[in-house]
Protein backbone atom coordinates (compact mmCIF):
# COMPACT_ATOMS: atom_id res chain seq x y z
CA UNK A 1 0.00 0.00 0.00
CA UNK A 2 2.92 2.28 0.33
CA UNK A 3 4.51 1.46 -2.39
CA UNK A 4 1.36 2.19 -4.62
CA UNK A 5 1.19 5.43 -2.50
CA UNK A 6 4.69 6.75 -3.58
CA UNK A 7 4.30 5.40 -6.78
CA UNK A 8 1.16 7.81 -7.16
CA UNK A 9 2.96 10.90 -5.87
CA UNK A 10 5.31 10.20 -8.46
CA UNK A 11 3.09 10.04 -11.32
CA UNK A 12 1.07 13.34 -10.05
CA UNK A 13 4.52 15.09 -9.45
CA UNK A 14 6.27 13.87 -13.59
CA UNK A 15 2.28 15.49 -14.47
CA UNK A 16 2.31 18.87 -12.90
CA UNK A 17 6.03 19.15 -13.89
CA UNK A 18 5.19 18.40 -17.54
CA UNK A 19 2.43 20.65 -17.77
CA UNK A 20 0.07 17.48 -19.64
CA UNK A 21 -3.17 17.57 -19.08
CA UNK A 22 -4.88 14.80 -18.07
CA UNK A 23 -6.37 12.38 -15.20
CA UNK A 24 -4.40 9.99 -13.14
CA UNK A 25 -5.90 7.59 -11.39
CA UNK A 26 -3.80 4.93 -8.71
CA UNK A 27 -5.60 1.84 -8.06
CA UNK A 28 -5.21 0.00 -4.45
CA UNK A 29 -4.30 -3.42 -5.54
CA UNK A 30 -2.45 -6.18 -3.13
CA UNK A 31 1.33 -5.88 -3.50
CA UNK A 32 2.57 -6.90 -6.69
CA UNK A 33 5.03 -6.34 -9.19
CA UNK A 34 2.55 -4.92 -11.34
CA UNK A 35 0.76 -1.10 -11.09
CA UNK A 36 -2.43 -0.32 -13.42
CA UNK A 37 -2.60 3.31 -14.12
CA UNK A 38 -5.29 4.43 -15.94
CA UNK A 39 -5.28 7.88 -17.97
CA UNK A 40 -7.39 10.44 -19.97
CA UNK A 41 -5.48 12.54 -22.27
CA UNK A 42 -6.57 14.54 -25.25
CA UNK A 43 -8.42 17.57 -23.32
CA UNK A 44 -11.76 19.03 -24.35
CA UNK A 45 -10.52 22.06 -26.72
CA UNK A 46 -12.95 25.34 -27.84
CA UNK A 47 -12.46 28.02 -29.62
CA UNK A 48 -13.56 31.74 -29.12
CA UNK A 49 -13.09 35.09 -31.11
CA UNK A 50 -13.78 38.60 -29.24
CA UNK A 51 -12.96 41.73 -30.02
CA UNK A 52 -10.36 44.07 -28.32
CA UNK A 53 -12.23 45.42 -25.32
CA UNK A 54 -14.67 42.77 -25.23
CA UNK A 55 -15.27 40.13 -22.29
CA UNK A 56 -16.92 36.75 -21.93
CA UNK A 57 -17.21 34.21 -19.38
CA UNK A 58 -16.71 30.57 -19.62
CA UNK A 59 -18.13 29.61 -16.75
CA UNK A 60 -21.13 30.43 -18.83
CA UNK A 61 -19.72 29.29 -22.17
CA UNK A 62 -18.26 25.87 -20.91
CA UNK A 63 -21.38 25.19 -17.95
CA UNK A 64 -18.39 24.78 -15.42
CA UNK A 65 -18.89 24.99 -11.61
CA UNK A 66 -17.34 28.00 -9.79
CA UNK A 67 -14.75 26.08 -8.32
CA UNK A 68 -13.17 25.56 -11.95
CA UNK A 69 -9.38 26.89 -12.14
CA UNK A 70 -8.48 29.25 -15.04
CA UNK A 71 -5.09 30.33 -16.50
CA UNK A 72 -3.85 32.41 -19.61
CA UNK A 73 -1.03 31.52 -21.23
CA UNK A 74 -0.82 35.01 -22.92
CA UNK A 75 -1.96 37.87 -20.51
CA UNK A 76 -0.75 40.47 -23.33
CA UNK A 77 -3.35 39.66 -25.43
CA UNK A 78 -6.13 37.80 -23.03
CA UNK A 79 -6.38 37.74 -19.18
CA UNK A 80 -8.89 35.59 -16.94
CA UNK A 81 -9.75 35.85 -13.74
CA UNK A 82 -11.15 33.11 -10.77
CA UNK A 83 -13.87 33.75 -12.19
CA UNK A 84 -13.92 32.70 -15.65
CA UNK A 85 -14.07 36.28 -17.03
CA UNK A 86 -11.61 36.38 -20.22
CA UNK A 87 -11.00 40.42 -21.27
CA UNK A 88 -9.29 41.04 -24.75
CA UNK A 89 -6.08 43.13 -24.63
CA UNK A 90 -4.76 42.95 -27.72
CA UNK A 91 -4.85 41.77 -31.24
CA UNK A 92 -3.51 38.06 -31.10
CA UNK A 93 -4.12 34.65 -29.92
CA UNK A 94 -4.39 33.11 -26.25
CA UNK A 95 -4.61 29.96 -24.88
CA UNK A 96 -6.61 29.63 -21.67
CA UNK A 97 -6.79 26.18 -19.44
CA UNK A 98 -9.54 25.62 -17.31
CA UNK A 99 -9.18 22.84 -14.87
CA UNK A 100 -12.86 21.66 -13.27
CA UNK A 101 -13.15 20.10 -10.09
CA UNK A 102 -13.21 16.70 -11.06
CA UNK A 103 -9.47 16.96 -12.27
CA UNK A 104 -10.32 17.28 -16.31
CA UNK A 105 -8.76 20.01 -18.05
CA UNK A 106 -10.64 22.56 -21.07
CA UNK A 107 -8.38 24.59 -23.24
CA UNK A 108 -9.66 27.17 -24.69
CA UNK A 109 -8.21 29.21 -27.96
CA UNK A 110 -9.16 32.84 -27.85
CA UNK A 111 -8.61 34.63 -30.92
CA UNK A 112 -8.61 38.37 -30.21
CA UNK A 113 -9.65 40.89 -33.62
CA UNK A 114 -10.02 44.70 -33.71
CA UNK A 115 -13.23 45.49 -32.33
CA UNK A 116 -15.39 46.97 -35.01
CA UNK A 117 -15.22 50.75 -35.33
CA UNK A 118 -18.38 51.16 -37.54
CA UNK A 119 -20.77 48.94 -39.10
CA UNK A 120 -23.18 49.76 -42.71
CA UNK A 121 -25.12 47.90 -44.85
CA UNK A 122 -26.31 48.67 -47.81
CA UNK A 123 -29.40 50.94 -47.85
CA UNK A 124 -30.76 53.29 -45.86
CA UNK A 125 -34.06 52.64 -46.95
CA UNK A 126 -35.89 50.49 -49.07
CA UNK A 127 -39.26 49.23 -50.42
CA UNK A 128 -40.17 45.38 -50.41
CA UNK A 129 -43.64 43.87 -51.63
CA UNK A 130 -45.82 41.58 -49.11
CA UNK A 131 -43.83 38.03 -49.13
CA UNK A 132 -40.82 39.12 -50.35
CA UNK A 133 -37.54 38.12 -48.65
CA UNK A 134 -33.87 40.00 -49.01
CA UNK A 135 -31.13 39.26 -47.66
CA UNK A 136 -28.69 41.94 -46.27
CA UNK A 137 -24.65 42.00 -45.85
CA UNK A 138 -23.35 44.07 -43.07
CA UNK A 139 -19.97 45.54 -43.56
CA UNK A 140 -18.03 45.94 -40.88
CA UNK A 141 -15.17 48.56 -40.78
CA UNK A 142 -11.90 47.68 -40.16
CA UNK A 143 -12.48 44.53 -42.40
CA UNK A 144 -10.27 42.33 -40.14
CA UNK A 145 -12.64 42.83 -36.76
CA UNK A 146 -14.37 40.74 -35.45
CA UNK A 147 -17.78 39.54 -36.78
CA UNK A 148 -20.27 38.68 -33.78
CA UNK A 149 -23.45 40.70 -35.02
CA UNK A 150 -26.93 40.24 -34.30
CA UNK A 151 -30.26 41.74 -36.00
CA UNK A 152 -33.54 43.02 -35.17
CA UNK A 153 -36.79 44.20 -36.30
CA UNK A 154 -38.50 47.78 -34.95
CA UNK A 155 -41.89 45.75 -35.57
CA UNK A 156 -41.83 42.46 -36.34
CA UNK A 157 -45.63 41.37 -37.51
CA UNK A 158 -44.16 44.06 -40.69
CA UNK A 159 -41.05 42.86 -41.30
CA UNK A 160 -38.70 39.98 -39.63
CA UNK A 161 -35.23 39.22 -39.62
CA UNK A 162 -32.75 36.32 -39.20
CA UNK A 163 -29.40 36.56 -39.85
CA UNK A 164 -30.10 39.47 -42.19
CA UNK A 165 -32.89 37.63 -44.38
CA UNK A 166 -35.66 40.42 -44.25
CA UNK A 167 -39.05 38.49 -44.64
CA UNK A 168 -41.70 41.75 -45.52
CA UNK A 169 -45.07 40.34 -43.45
CA UNK A 170 -47.22 42.79 -44.72
CA UNK A 171 -48.05 46.23 -45.31
CA UNK A 172 -46.42 49.07 -42.98
CA UNK A 173 -42.76 50.25 -42.26
CA UNK A 174 -39.64 48.32 -40.00
CA UNK A 175 -36.55 49.67 -39.04
CA UNK A 176 -33.78 46.62 -39.17
CA UNK A 177 -31.30 47.43 -37.50
CA UNK A 178 -27.40 45.07 -37.28
CA UNK A 179 -25.74 45.51 -34.04
CA UNK A 180 -22.15 44.63 -33.29
CA UNK A 181 -20.64 42.83 -30.26
CA UNK A 182 -19.04 46.03 -29.07
CA UNK A 183 -22.38 48.19 -29.67
CA UNK A 184 -22.24 49.81 -32.60
CA UNK A 185 -25.53 49.90 -35.18
CA UNK A 186 -26.69 50.57 -38.60
CA UNK A 187 -30.27 50.80 -39.53
CA UNK A 188 -32.24 50.17 -43.13
CA UNK A 189 -36.06 51.33 -42.81
CA UNK A 190 -38.06 48.68 -44.83
CA UNK A 191 -41.43 50.13 -46.59
CA UNK A 192 -43.41 47.15 -47.27
CA UNK A 193 -46.48 47.37 -49.89
CA UNK A 194 -48.78 45.40 -51.59
CA UNK A 195 -47.36 42.86 -53.66
CA UNK A 196 -48.58 42.95 -57.73
CA UNK A 197 -51.81 41.02 -58.78
CA UNK A 198 -49.72 41.22 -62.53
CA UNK A 199 -46.88 42.62 -64.33
CA UNK A 200 -46.21 43.52 -67.92
CA UNK A 201 -43.06 44.25 -70.25
CA UNK A 202 -43.37 47.16 -72.75
CA UNK A 203 -42.56 44.62 -75.89
CA UNK A 204 -44.14 41.12 -76.84
CA UNK A 205 -41.60 40.57 -79.62
CA UNK A 206 -38.51 42.50 -80.62
CA UNK A 207 -36.27 41.87 -82.98
CA UNK A 208 -32.46 42.05 -82.85
CA UNK A 209 -29.05 42.17 -84.65
CA UNK A 210 -26.54 39.82 -83.17
CA UNK A 211 -24.72 42.31 -80.30
CA UNK A 212 -27.21 44.26 -80.22
CA UNK A 213 -29.18 44.81 -76.26
CA UNK A 214 -32.50 46.37 -75.14
CA UNK A 215 -33.28 47.11 -71.29
CA UNK A 216 -37.17 46.11 -71.02
CA UNK A 217 -39.45 48.39 -69.32
CA UNK A 218 -41.90 46.13 -66.59
CA UNK A 219 -44.83 48.16 -65.27
CA UNK A 220 -46.86 46.49 -62.34
CA UNK A 221 -50.47 46.46 -61.20
CA UNK A 222 -52.07 48.16 -59.42
CA UNK A 223 -49.37 50.78 -59.79
CA UNK A 224 -48.76 51.22 -55.94
CA UNK A 225 -46.98 48.03 -55.30
CA UNK A 226 -44.17 46.41 -55.53
CA UNK A 227 -42.07 43.22 -56.19
CA UNK A 228 -38.70 41.29 -56.58
CA UNK A 229 -38.04 40.02 -60.02
CA UNK A 230 -36.07 37.05 -61.48
CA UNK A 231 -35.53 37.26 -65.52
CA UNK A 232 -34.85 34.26 -67.80
CA UNK A 233 -34.14 33.03 -71.04
CA UNK A 234 -35.23 29.74 -72.62
CA UNK A 235 -31.97 30.00 -74.39
CA UNK A 236 -28.76 31.53 -73.76
CA UNK A 237 -27.01 30.65 -76.13
CA UNK A 238 -29.57 33.00 -78.47
CA UNK A 239 -30.31 35.68 -75.89
CA UNK A 240 -28.98 36.32 -72.39
CA UNK A 241 -30.72 38.66 -69.72
CA UNK A 242 -28.87 40.40 -66.95
CA UNK A 243 -30.75 40.86 -63.37
CA UNK A 244 -32.19 44.45 -64.69
CA UNK A 245 -34.03 43.43 -67.76
CA UNK A 246 -31.06 43.91 -70.09
CA UNK A 247 -31.30 41.49 -73.59
CA UNK A 248 -28.15 40.90 -75.31
CA UNK A 249 -28.36 39.07 -78.69
CA UNK A 250 -26.06 36.02 -79.39
CA UNK A 251 -26.63 34.08 -81.85
CA UNK A 252 -29.38 34.00 -85.26
CA UNK A 253 -32.30 32.35 -83.71
CA UNK A 254 -35.31 32.54 -81.39
CA UNK A 255 -35.69 32.60 -77.40
CA UNK A 256 -38.13 33.75 -75.09
CA UNK A 257 -37.06 36.09 -72.14
CA UNK A 258 -39.63 35.96 -69.26
CA UNK A 259 -39.76 38.31 -66.08
CA UNK A 260 -40.81 36.34 -62.86
CA UNK A 261 -41.82 38.50 -59.29
CA UNK A 262 -41.39 37.31 -55.92
CA UNK A 263 -45.41 36.12 -56.26
CA UNK A 264 -45.19 34.00 -59.13
CA UNK A 265 -46.95 36.70 -61.56
CA UNK A 266 -45.12 36.35 -65.23
CA UNK A 267 -44.64 38.51 -68.37
CA UNK A 268 -43.10 36.83 -71.51
CA UNK A 269 -41.43 38.58 -74.77
CA UNK A 270 -40.56 36.76 -77.83
CA UNK A 271 -37.01 37.80 -78.94
CA UNK A 272 -35.75 37.56 -82.67
CA UNK A 273 -32.11 37.64 -83.03
CA UNK A 274 -31.08 37.97 -86.88
CA UNK A 275 -27.44 38.85 -88.35
CA UNK A 276 -26.26 41.78 -88.42
CA UNK A 277 -26.81 44.33 -90.85
CA UNK A 278 -24.83 44.84 -93.87
CA UNK A 279 -22.88 47.75 -93.39
CA UNK A 280 -21.28 47.29 -96.95
CA UNK A 281 -21.57 46.03 -100.67
CA UNK A 282 -19.58 45.37 -103.28
CA UNK A 283 -19.07 43.58 -106.81
CA UNK A 284 -16.07 41.70 -108.35
CA UNK A 285 -17.14 43.99 -111.62
CA UNK A 286 -18.66 47.46 -111.80
CA UNK A 287 -18.87 47.49 -115.71
CA UNK A 288 -18.95 44.18 -118.14
CA UNK A 289 -19.80 43.77 -121.40
CA UNK A 290 -22.11 40.59 -122.89
CA UNK A 291 -23.17 39.65 -126.08
CA UNK A 292 -26.97 39.62 -127.00
CA UNK A 293 -28.28 36.18 -125.48
CA UNK A 294 -25.19 35.14 -123.08
CA UNK A 295 -25.41 34.52 -119.77
CA UNK A 296 -23.65 36.03 -116.47
CA UNK A 297 -23.40 36.13 -112.83
CA UNK A 298 -21.64 39.11 -110.84
CA UNK A 299 -19.90 38.15 -107.31
CA UNK A 300 -20.84 40.05 -104.00
CA UNK A 301 -19.35 40.59 -101.21
CA UNK A 302 -21.05 41.76 -97.74
CA UNK A 303 -19.44 42.93 -95.00
CA UNK A 304 -19.41 42.25 -91.98
CA UNK A 305 -18.49 38.56 -92.63
CA UNK A 306 -21.48 37.46 -90.45
CA UNK A 307 -24.15 40.12 -91.89
CA UNK A 308 -27.22 39.11 -93.49
CA UNK A 309 -27.20 38.30 -97.06
CA UNK A 310 -29.85 39.13 -98.20
CA UNK A 311 -30.05 40.95 -101.19
CA UNK A 312 -32.21 42.24 -104.25
CA UNK A 313 -31.22 42.51 -108.14
CA UNK A 314 -32.74 45.20 -110.24
CA UNK A 315 -32.12 46.35 -114.07
CA UNK A 316 -32.96 49.64 -115.45
CA UNK A 317 -33.84 48.36 -118.84
CA UNK A 318 -35.17 44.65 -118.96
CA UNK A 319 -35.66 45.43 -122.41
CA UNK A 320 -31.72 45.32 -122.75
CA UNK A 321 -30.15 43.33 -119.94
CA UNK A 322 -32.60 41.73 -117.65
CA UNK A 323 -31.82 39.87 -113.84
CA UNK A 324 -33.36 37.73 -112.05
CA UNK A 325 -33.65 36.95 -108.46
CA UNK A 326 -30.54 34.56 -108.02
CA UNK A 327 -28.43 37.57 -109.89
CA UNK A 328 -28.40 36.02 -113.34
CA UNK A 329 -27.81 38.58 -116.10
CA UNK A 330 -29.09 37.62 -119.68
CA UNK A 331 -27.94 39.77 -122.62
CA UNK A 332 -31.39 40.99 -124.39
CA UNK A 333 -30.92 43.32 -126.84
CA UNK A 334 -27.86 45.89 -127.68
CA UNK A 335 -27.25 48.43 -125.82
CA UNK A 336 -26.62 49.42 -121.97
CA UNK A 337 -28.39 48.29 -118.39
CA UNK A 338 -27.36 49.71 -115.28
CA UNK A 339 -27.89 46.40 -112.72
CA UNK A 340 -28.17 47.42 -108.88
CA UNK A 341 -27.90 45.29 -105.84
CA UNK A 342 -29.15 46.03 -102.78
CA UNK A 343 -29.15 44.43 -99.12
CA UNK A 344 -31.82 44.30 -96.84
CA UNK A 345 -30.30 47.31 -94.87
CA UNK A 346 -30.23 49.34 -97.80
CA UNK A 347 -26.41 49.84 -98.95
CA UNK A 348 -26.40 49.54 -102.29
CA UNK A 349 -24.11 48.73 -105.58
CA UNK A 350 -24.22 48.69 -109.39
CA UNK A 351 -22.64 47.17 -112.27
CA UNK A 352 -23.24 48.95 -116.05
CA UNK A 353 -23.72 45.80 -118.24
CA UNK A 354 -23.38 46.53 -122.26
CA UNK A 355 -24.98 43.93 -124.03
CA UNK A 356 -22.93 43.73 -127.56
CA UNK A 357 -23.89 41.86 -131.33
CA UNK A 358 -22.79 38.52 -131.33
CA UNK A 359 -19.68 38.51 -133.91
CA UNK A 360 -21.41 35.86 -135.48
CA UNK A 361 -24.88 37.77 -135.95
CA UNK A 362 -22.53 40.99 -136.79
CA UNK A 363 -21.21 39.04 -139.62
CA UNK A 364 -24.81 38.27 -141.07
CA UNK A 365 -25.88 42.70 -140.35
CA UNK A 366 -22.59 43.52 -142.34
CA UNK A 367 -23.47 40.65 -145.41
CA UNK A 368 -26.80 41.70 -145.47
CA UNK A 369 -26.14 45.59 -145.51
CA UNK A 370 -23.78 44.97 -148.65
CA UNK A 371 -26.37 42.84 -150.25
CA UNK A 372 -29.33 45.72 -149.55
CA UNK A 373 -26.53 48.17 -151.15
CA UNK A 374 -25.90 45.90 -154.18
CA UNK A 375 -29.94 45.27 -154.74
CA UNK A 376 -30.16 42.12 -153.00
CA UNK A 377 -32.38 40.41 -150.90
CA UNK A 378 -31.11 39.88 -147.16
CA UNK A 379 -29.89 36.33 -146.06
CA UNK A 380 -32.28 34.38 -143.35
CA UNK A 381 -30.23 33.57 -140.59
CA UNK A 382 -31.00 29.60 -139.97
CA UNK A 383 -30.24 28.11 -136.71
CA UNK A 384 -28.93 24.97 -138.10
CA UNK A 385 -26.68 26.74 -140.28
CA UNK A 386 -25.49 28.34 -137.51
CA UNK A 387 -24.86 24.52 -136.00
CA UNK A 388 -22.92 23.74 -139.29
CA UNK A 389 -20.65 26.61 -139.49
CA UNK A 390 -19.45 26.55 -135.93
CA UNK A 391 -18.64 22.77 -137.11
CA UNK A 392 -16.68 24.07 -139.58
CA UNK A 393 -14.79 26.91 -137.69
CA UNK A 394 -13.38 24.00 -135.54
CA UNK A 395 -12.45 21.81 -138.36
CA UNK A 396 -10.43 24.97 -140.30
CA UNK A 397 -8.44 25.18 -136.75
CA UNK A 398 -6.50 22.11 -137.59
CA UNK A 399 -6.73 21.96 -141.44
CA UNK A 400 -7.30 25.35 -143.05
CA UNK A 401 -9.03 24.53 -146.35
CA UNK A 402 -12.46 23.73 -147.98
CA UNK A 403 -11.31 20.20 -147.64
CA UNK A 404 -12.46 18.53 -144.23
CA UNK A 405 -10.29 16.57 -142.10
CA UNK A 406 -11.55 13.74 -143.09
CA UNK A 407 -10.41 14.37 -147.16
CA UNK A 408 -13.96 15.21 -147.71
CA UNK A 409 -15.37 18.46 -149.44
CA UNK A 410 -16.75 21.14 -147.32
CA UNK A 411 -20.60 20.70 -148.27
CA UNK A 412 -20.74 16.83 -147.43
CA UNK A 413 -21.28 18.37 -143.56
CA UNK A 414 -25.00 19.17 -144.68
CA UNK A 415 -25.87 15.65 -145.79
CA UNK A 416 -24.16 14.65 -142.93
CA UNK A 417 -26.55 16.44 -140.60
CA UNK A 418 -29.61 15.63 -143.05
CA UNK A 419 -29.98 19.29 -144.33
CA UNK A 420 -30.91 19.12 -147.97
CA UNK A 421 -29.63 22.14 -150.08
CA UNK A 422 -30.09 23.34 -153.81
CA UNK A 423 -27.01 25.46 -153.87
CA UNK A 424 -24.06 25.85 -150.83
CA UNK A 425 -20.76 27.48 -150.86
CA UNK A 426 -18.81 28.86 -148.02
CA UNK A 427 -16.58 31.39 -147.23
CA UNK A 428 -13.46 31.20 -144.80
CA UNK A 429 -11.33 33.53 -142.71
CA UNK A 430 -8.64 33.30 -140.18
CA UNK A 431 -6.55 35.97 -137.90
CA UNK A 432 -8.92 38.61 -138.17
CA UNK A 433 -10.15 39.90 -134.66
CA UNK A 434 -13.69 41.90 -135.14
CA UNK A 435 -17.00 41.00 -137.61
CA UNK A 436 -16.07 43.97 -139.46
CA UNK A 437 -12.43 43.17 -140.29
CA UNK A 438 -13.20 40.10 -141.58
CA UNK A 439 -16.33 40.62 -143.64
CA UNK A 440 -13.68 43.90 -145.01
CA UNK A 441 -11.25 41.05 -146.28
CA UNK A 442 -13.92 39.08 -147.84
CA UNK A 443 -15.63 42.05 -149.74
CA UNK A 444 -11.83 42.67 -151.45
CA UNK A 445 -11.84 39.15 -152.56
CA UNK A 446 -13.59 39.19 -155.58
CA UNK A 447 -14.32 35.44 -154.88
CA UNK A 448 -15.88 35.59 -151.27
CA UNK A 449 -17.60 38.93 -152.58
CA UNK A 450 -19.50 36.91 -155.58
CA UNK A 451 -21.04 34.47 -152.77
CA UNK A 452 -21.70 36.98 -150.04
CA UNK A 453 -23.41 39.10 -153.15
CA UNK A 454 -25.16 36.22 -155.06
CA UNK A 455 -29.29 36.24 -155.44
CA UNK A 456 -28.74 32.99 -155.33
CA UNK A 457 -28.44 32.18 -152.01
CA UNK A 458 -31.36 33.08 -149.43
CA UNK A 459 -30.14 31.41 -145.82
CA UNK A 460 -26.73 31.88 -144.03
CA UNK A 461 -24.79 30.83 -141.28
CA UNK A 462 -21.79 31.82 -139.34
CA UNK A 463 -19.25 30.17 -136.99
CA UNK A 464 -16.21 31.33 -134.98
CA UNK A 465 -13.85 29.52 -133.25
CA UNK A 466 -10.29 30.35 -131.23
CA UNK A 467 -7.76 28.27 -131.13
CA UNK A 468 -3.58 29.66 -129.64
CA UNK A 469 -5.32 32.79 -129.89
CA UNK A 470 -5.91 32.54 -133.56
CA UNK A 471 -9.86 33.30 -134.68
CA UNK A 472 -11.11 31.16 -137.53
CA UNK A 473 -14.33 32.46 -139.26
CA UNK A 474 -16.85 30.24 -141.37
CA UNK A 475 -19.90 31.52 -143.38
CA UNK A 476 -22.21 29.17 -144.97
CA UNK A 477 -24.38 30.15 -147.83
CA UNK A 478 -27.52 27.79 -148.99
CA UNK A 479 -30.45 27.54 -150.74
Amino acid sequence: MKLSAKITALILSAVMTLGVAFSVQAINVPYTDTIIIQTTSNPIEYDFTVGVGQAILLDKKLSVSSTAKYVSHNTTVATVNSKGKVSAKSVGNADITVKTADGNSICCHIVVKNAPETVTLPKAKMNMGVGQTYSFHATLSPSDSVTGISWSSSKTNIATVSNGLVTAQKKGTADITVKTSNGKTAVCTVNVKSAPDKISLDKYGICLDIGQSYTFTKSLYPTNTFASYLWKSTDTSVVTVNSMGKITAKKTGVAYVTVTTHNNKTATCQVMVNRPKAESISLDKNEVSIFKGEEMFLTTKITPDNADKTISWKSSDPSVAKVNRNGKITGVNMGSAIITVTTASGKTVTCRVTVKEPCADSVIRLVNEERVKAGVHPLEKRDDVMELAQIRAEEISSQFSHIRPDGKFYETIFTEHGISYYLVNENIAAGFTTPESTVEAWLESSGHKRYMLSPLYNATGVGIYEKNGLIYWVQLFIR
